[in-house]
């Protein structure tokens, strides 16, 4: 099961968003979501949905049955934002310089004659053992909901 420690993190960063997406929204728009004219009211949407991200996964740090959906919910947003903004790449500010200064996408999806889908190293621009790891990591959490987590008997280890 996904640690619920790691779920509160997460829900800061959903918040923290929103946040600089309703109080901050021209220094949002400027630094991070440079994309065309300036639209506060439209970040302002946005940030709902961040908000209430941010809430449904401190409620799922509780809540072992919601952990799943919400997680589920969590990624499909990022990756169909990820998806748009491969669409509209062409629009963002040649000089903007920030988390990910690079349009080029670090690794494509193909599918394999099964039907499965896979990550396609041939066509990668860079490593994709992040990814791998990313995809590996959301299955073992699917497949393992209700089961018992070494996390919930000991906790995390720091080293």
């Amino acid at each position: 099961m996904f640690p619920p420690p790691a779920l509160n993190p997460l829900a800061g960063v959903q918040a923290v968003l929103g946040l600089l997406q309703t109080f901050a929204s021209g220094w949002f728009h400027e630094t991070i979501a440079n994309f065309g004219p300036r639209a506060d009211h439209t970040l302002r949407d946005v940030a709902t949905f961040y908000f209430a991200s941010a809430i449904a996964l401190a409620i799922a740090a509780n809540r072992p049955a919601w952990r799943t959906p919400v997680l589920f919910l969590v990624l499909a947003q990022y990756l169909l934002h990820a998806v748009n903004h491969l669409v509209d790449v062409g629009d963002a500010d040649p000089g903007r310089v920030g988390p990910a200064p690079r349009a080029d996408p670090p690794c494509f999806v193909r599918t394999d004659p099964a039907g499965n889908l896979k990550i396609d190293k041939e066509k990668s621009t860079e490593k994709v053992d992040g990814a791998v790891a990313l995809v590996m990591a959301l299955d073992r959490a699917m497949k393992n909901q209700g089961g018992e987590s070494v996390y919930d008997t000991r906790g995390l280890l720091i080293i």
